[in-house]
């Protein structure tokens, strides 16, 4: 289930990036992350992929 939701201060085209911190049985260790921005998915990792500005900051540079 959904474990934390994080709305970091990178943005692009004056969306937010969010991430989607999940606890999951096939990783309790790990569990599982997503970035979104908007309604896409940026990545999907382990939970710490929710967390990492570097992958919002990443793909807040590339062009649309």
């Amino acid at each position: 289930g959904l474990h934390t939701l994080y709305v970091h201060q990178v943005t692009k085209d004056g969306v937010p990036y969010v991430g989607l911190e999940f606890g999951c049985t096939w990783d309790i260790e790990h569990g599982l992350g997503i970035m979104m921005h908007g309604t896409r998915v940026v990545q999907t990792g382990y939970a710490d992929t929710a967390i990492l500005l570097w992958i919002a900051q990443r793909d807040g540079a590339r062009p649309n």
